[in-house]
């Protein structure tokens, strides 16, 4: 049992967990919080001591109007509320005011008058629904930008004085069709493909019922992102008068409700909405004048300014070889190119800008969130080389934690895989060359320029327009593919994507978008079969080596620490000492493991990435990206990277290990 305020705070925490409202009214389990949930709120048959003295009404009579079993009917999907209450104490599809029947389907309910004090405990438990109702669907909306629900009813059919009822009837009347027509039609679709011994069903809309119920309502007046899909079940999987259930009827639809369910949440959230029709309230419509000078602005102010172009040392190879002659003793001195920049005066720049002019609310605080995020940027900027460094980088980046350590020492102390690893042998000349000939496949402009001074492998700069590699870079067929899914079909991509918009911002890119960028990259290598244990145990030594920098540990003990405990060259642990220490302390690289994770688990969920490829942009962001692209904001992307649009069969050891990421 639970008190309604310690699961509104476990929604509110994203928290897994099952429970009963303390007064029993309402079960609801949360598994996991994916972009749709399931109701049942007419599952319930309970009545309070007091109420039942008062009731006409048997339990079978009850019974009759009840929609008995629908709440087994969906205990298989990972978020359900299921009402426990009888309807005839007070029906949650109906208003608050007509919510409690004197009168029901031609019968009398009440022997007298319910007192106010029993309609008030009435009343509150109807309340406590609809607040974790609303709850959840602010929770999934802020995560996924939108939620799918199914509302699931059933229906007697002996009253109809028909044949031909519908085995399933969506009721459609209060839902924004216009919107979601596409979606409507599929989960019809997937209605009519139900088969019950070997017999097709009917299936009908807005035929018995039309979905005229409270829930809708309610959802249609406070959330234009969710769709509610109001279905009605003939009870042909029960004994109409008893509600007494057929097992294996109930079973068979409770078996193909869920790949149903799911198959309708990934059109659902891959779907492009239409525009609000005529009339529906909108923010604001297309680019407004000071919107775009705003804009422009802004992206003149810090277009160019790149802290990858200059974390970069200057004297790497010179650096290295004092360090190898001085015997590790002595920890490298880095140099980095002089930047001309004045950061108080840049930053003025920054909150002196117009803000405050947009109408639109929703524009205004994704404009604020860049500035303060550029902001911190610039500090990191002015600071490179210098003890401030590491501390701008811990405002921007953040820090390792438990949860991120945790999942590195997990990959560090997975077991071995038999993964065959052929030499390699593809120098950076022939890397650029094939790099090319894929983005001339893909369609994709861009330059491959090799590089001298980039610690990665491979980076995309967005300052030089170019894919650059690493003059010393040197990998494998399977790297080499994993990395032109990482740099191409992920950062290019999203760079080509960015140049589309109406928007420079999304050139820019939004805050916390590396974490985002970087976990869609590694995620594109999985999903196009290039990672490997190595690759991730790389990425789990990275965690670590921020940690230990953050410590306070000093470049030639992690660098020591690199070769004696995991086996490392002198030379691959001083390019992974380096990633870490450059700058004076750069803590970006811990993000490449948790983004990942972040990543897998909305893409498992069936969120819709469309909008994450339209420019630098962040999982935080989807509800604002959603609503931007419903008003025509930003365009859909030109390209999508091909690991996600023809993803590859994983390996199921590899897909185990990715999933346990957690």
């Amino acid at each position: 049992m639970a008190h309604i305020e310690q699961v509104l705070q476990r929604i509110a925490a994203k928290q897994p967990f099952e429970a009963v409202l303390a007064d029993g009214s309402l079960y609801i389990r949360a598994a996991d919080y994916p972009p749709f949930f399931a109701t049942a709120i007419h599952d319930g048959h309970q009545l309070r001591e007091e109420l039942r003295r008062c009731c006409l009404l048997s339990d079978q009579q009850r019974k009759h109007e009840e929609d008995p079993h629908t709440g087994a009917m969906i205990e298989a999907l990972p978020l359900v509320i299921v009402a426990r209450d009888s309807r005839y104490e007070y029906d949650l599809n109906r208003t608050p005011d007509e919510c409690i029947y004197e009168q029901a389907w031609g019968q009398q309910v009440w022997r007298s008058p319910l007192t106010e004090d029993q309609r008030a405990l009435s009343l509150a438990k109807h309340a406590a629904f609809y607040r974790v109702y609303r709850a959840l669907i602010e929770r999934i909306e802020k995560i996924h930008g939108r939620c799918l629900v199914f509302d699931m009813h059933s229906y007697n059919t002996e009253r109809l004085g028909r044949i031909d009822w519908p085995h399933f009837n969506l009721g459609t009347s209060q839902v924004a069709r216009h919107r979601f027509r596409g979606t409507i039609a599929f989960w019809l679709q997937q209605l009519a493909g139900f088969s019950i011994e070997k017999n097709t069903l009917r299936v009908a809309e807005n035929d018995v019922f039309q979905g005229r119920g409270y829930i809708s309502r309610f959802t249609r007046e406070h959330f234009k992102n969710t769709l509610v899909l109001s279905t009605e079940l003939a009870k042909f999987y029960c004994d109409e008068k008893s509600g007494d259930p057929f097992p294996l009827i109930v079973q068979s639809i409770s078996e193909q409700l869920v790949p149903a369910v799911q198959k309708t949440v990934r059109k659902f959230t891959r779907q492009r909405w239409q525009r609000a029709a005529p009339g529906q309230k909108q923010v604001s419509d297309g680019i407004d004048p000071i919107l775009k000078s705003l804009d422009h602005e802004l992206y003149r102010l810090v277009g160019k300014m790149d802290v990858l172009d200059h974390v970069n040392p200057s004297n790497q190879a010179e650096a290295r070889s004092l360090f190898y002659r001085n015997h590790y003793h002595k920890n490298p001195q880095f140099h980095y190119r002089p930047i001309q920049l004045d950061p108080f005066r840049l930053k003025e720049q920054l909150y002196q800008l117009p803000v405050d002019k947009l109408d639109d609310a929703t524009l205004q605080g994704l404009y604020r969130d860049v500035i303060n995020a550029y902001a911190d940027k610039v500090e990191q900027l002015a600071s490179i080389g210098s003890s401030k460094f590491l501390y701008n980088s811990l405002r921007y980046y953040g820090e390792p934690s438990a949860r991120d350590i945790a999942n590195a020492q997990f990959l560090l102390h997975a077991p071995p895989l038999p993964e065959h690893s052929p030499p390699a042998n593809i120098p950076a000349d022939k890397i650029r060359e094939l790099m090319l000939d894929y983005m001339r496949n893909e369609g994709i402009e861009g330059r491959v320029k090799i590089s001298r001074t980039i610690v990665a492998s491979a980076m995309v700069s967005a300052s030089q327009n170019a894919v650059l590699i690493k003059h010393s870079a040197m990998v494998n067929q399977r790297q080499l593919q994993a990395l032109i899914h990482h740099e191409i079909g992920v950062h290019l991509v999203t760079t080509r994507n960015a140049e589309q918009q109406p928007l420079k911002i999304f050139s820019l890119g939004l805050p916390l978008n590396t974490l985002t960028q970087e976990g869609l990259a590694i995620l594109a290598e999985y999903l196009s079969g290039n990672i490997t244990l190595k690759r991730l145990r790389m990425l789990a030594l990275r965690v670590l080596v921020i940690q230990r920098m953050v410590s306070g540990a000093p470049f030639q003990e992690v660098f020591t620490w690199l070769m004696d405990e995991h086996g490392f060259s002198a030379d691959a642990a001083f390019n992974l000492s380096t990633r870490a220490y450059r700058g004076g302390g750069f803590t970006k690289d811990y993000l490449y493991l948790r983004g990942v994770h972040d990543c897998l688990k909305a893409y498992r969920e069936g969120t819709c990435f469309d909008d994450l490829f339209i420019g630098k942009t962040s999982l935080n962001y989807l509800p604002i990206l959603a609503e931007l692209r419903e008003r025509e904001l930003i365009k859909p992307a030109k390209f999508t990277p091909p690991a996600f649009s023809n993803p590859q069969t994983p390996d199921p050891i590899m897909e185990y290990i990715m999933g346990a990421i957690g």
